[in-house]
């Protein structure tokens, strides 16, 4: 029996030392995938801030371009007010028509 006794010892040692073996690469493993889950989420904050740096750029262009626009328009139309008083005075005085007959119908 003492043979087969230190058969055992010495069997459940390599066991326990190819187990820890397997702890420290499995505990190694769950390091770098906690160091390559950092970066991926690094790399995606970085992407996402371009984007929305991107879209901010993109909301300013089309504020300017809005802008542009609507200060030409207004030009236009003072221009326009200003060559054509008596036209721009009846086309003003429709619109008040149209619009007061569209609010106040219904009260009577």
């Amino acid at each position: 029996m003492p043979h087969t006794r230190n058969g055992t010892k010495r069997a459940a040692a390599r066991m326990g030392g190819t187990f820890q073996r397997e702890v420290n690469r499995l505990s190694g493993d769950v390091e770098n995938l906690k160091e390559d889950l950092s970066g991926i989420a690094r790399d995606t904050l970085g992407v996402a801030r371009a984007g929305m740096t991107e879209a901010k750029r993109g909301v300013k262009k089309s504020l300017n371009v809005a802008k542009d626009s609507g200060s030409a328009a207004a030009e236009t139309l003072k221009d326009h007010v200003t060559s054509n008083p008596l036209t721009s005075l009846g086309v003003a005085a429709g619109l008040g028509l149209l619009l007061g007959a569209y609010f106040f119908r219904g009260r009577s």
